[in-house]
């Protein structure tokens, strides 16, 4: 089963504190697919308490999470489709807070067990830049997906296709991706100006015993650099 294109599975942002934000696209969810919903928010180390089911019918799983500069965070989610629905994603908190969030949605990865079975690679990176970048272990073939979360608001220029572009509230975040069809080993973004950077990269792994897979390098911005994996 090949990987498909990877599609906008909504965005949205609080500009004043809420618990809860739901996203503006409502979609019917395709069984076996991929849901990832990357959120930014105010406070060291937070996350959102929940990420509503689309369908009633999925488990959402934390892949990954980072401090931003000044006390703001991101994290990771994602969850496999069991079922379909035309409903939003809806991203939730106990305590009101900004919020900026974004989700993209992918057919054809393994879905034979949890999210962990969706991928082969799981890194994380980042620092001050104006470049910010990753390389992957092995070299990629297939297609790759890009998440990128800037500090203040700071603009993005993509190098492959743009799937999403939602700014938040004064001084939080701006998250954007984008996709290139015939993969990018090297996923990379251009900033207005320098600025604190870090990303999560998920290497998806292709369902049906099919080869290849899709990178999905999912960015945001943070204080301190490191690289794991």
């Amino acid at each position: 089963m090949a990987i498909g294109t990877p599609v906008d599975a909504g965005q949205g942002a609080r500009f004043i504190a809420s618990t809860a934000i739901t996203l503006d696209s409502t979609f019917t969810s395709v069984a076996d697919e991929l849901i990832l919903v990357c959120v930014a928010i105010p406070g060291s180390s937070t996350t959102p308490d929940s990420i509503s089911n689309h369908d009633g019918k999925q488990s959402w799983v934390q892949l990954g999470s980072t401090e931003v500069q000044n006390g703001k965070s991101a994290s990771l989610w994602g969850a496999i489709s069991n079922g379909t629905s035309s409903t939003a994603i809806t991203v939730q908190r106990s305590t009101a807070s900004l919020m900026t969030a974004v989700a993209v949605r992918v057919t054809g990865v393994d879905a034979s067990g949890t999210v962990a079975n969706a991928y082969d690679q799981l890194k994380q990176g980042g620092g001050y830049s104006g470049s910010p970048s990753l390389t992957f272990d092995t070299s990629v073939s297939d297609t790759t997906v890009h998440f990128w979360a800037t500090n203040d608001q700071v603009a993005v220029t993509v190098e492959n296709t743009e799937l999403n572009n939602q700014v938040g509230n004064y001084n939080h975040c701006r998250l954007v991706s984008d996709y290139a069809a015939s993969g990018d080993t090297t996923p990379s973004a251009t900033l207005d100006y320098s600025q604190y950077s870090g990303y999560f990269a998920l290497e998806l792994k292709e369902g049906g015993g099919g080869g290849g897979g899709l990178s999905i390098p999912i960015a945001a911005y943070h204080r301190r650099q490191f690289n794991r994996g």
